[in-house]
Parts: structure tokens; sequence; C-alpha cells
């Protein structure tokens, strides 16, 4: 049975735009990817980002058992829920994230936390875990090259 003309046109058309979307698809995302840099904090940065959030709230300091207020404004050099100062939220937020660390989300405020752990090892090795006071409060010093805390 022979097939007629527009049949095949049909079917190189089509295959022609699913590679072309394809093709959009991946430069989309590999311009997401190199725009807002590079990957996801990694598990084990989370669970450390988890436990100093906790620490860095009013009544983490005092050594009680504190929820992360991701939203907190009472403080106002300390927005968010990260204890991160105004300036390195500035610094560290990637380009698009709002401009108050308590207007982003929990994962944009560990993202932020984690580009600054990793500038402050790299400027200052063995030292990235000073940036939070908390850090030595819960027995954080930094972390081993099997990603457990020193």
């Amino acid at each position: 049975m022979a097939t007629s003309r527009s049949d095949q046109q049909w079917g190189r058309g089509f295959i022609c735009g699913v590679l072309f979307t394809c093709v959009i698809v991946v430069a989309f995302l590999w311009g997401q990817h190199n725009a807002y840099g590079a990957t996801t904090p990694p598990k084990y940065w989370v669970d450390t980002a988890l436990k100093i959030g906790a620490c860095e709230q009013p009544s983490g300091l005092k050594g009680k058992w504190a929820a992360v207020a991701w939203k907190n404004e009472k403080n106002y050099s300390f927005l968010g829920g990260m204890g991160m100062t105004l300036a390195n939220w500035a610094d560290f937020k990637r380009k698009g994230q709002p401009e108050r660390m308590s207007d982003a989300t929990p994962i944009e405020q560990v993202w932020a936390a984690w580009r600054l752990y990793k500038w402050a090892e790299e400027t200052y090795p063995g030292y990235g875990y000073t940036a939070w006071v908390c850090s030595e409060m819960i027995g954080f010093r930094g972390f081993t090259r099997s990603h457990q805390w020193k």
C-alpha cells in the first residue's frame, strides 16, 4: 500500500518539530543551570542548615528547642531564618531572588547559606563555619571529606 506525499511530509514535519522542541528544552535547561549557577545544596548541608537555623532563633540561643522562623522580621539585621546578615543575603542570594531574606523561600535561604559557607571555606580554609555564631553551639566546625561534621 502506497502512502501519499502529504502523509510523508507530516511525518517529517512531526519529527522535525519534536527535535526542535527537544533542542529548545535542553537549551532552556542548560541556560537555567548556568544562570543560577550550580547545583542544589547537598543533603548534608540542608540537614546542617536546619540545625543552624533552629539555633539562630531567639529561643534556640537559650538552648531551648526552636523551629526555624523563615519569615522572621523581628531582628532587622538578620531577616529570615538562617541568621545571615543583610549584607550576606545581598551577596549570596541568586539573581532574581527577593531583596529581603524573609521574603525568600526556605530553600532559597538554605541555598544562599550554602554559597556563603562554600565561599568562606574557599577564602578562609577551615573557617567557613564561623559565618554563624550557632555553629559552635551545635557542635558544627565544618565537614570532613566524607561530609561528616568535624
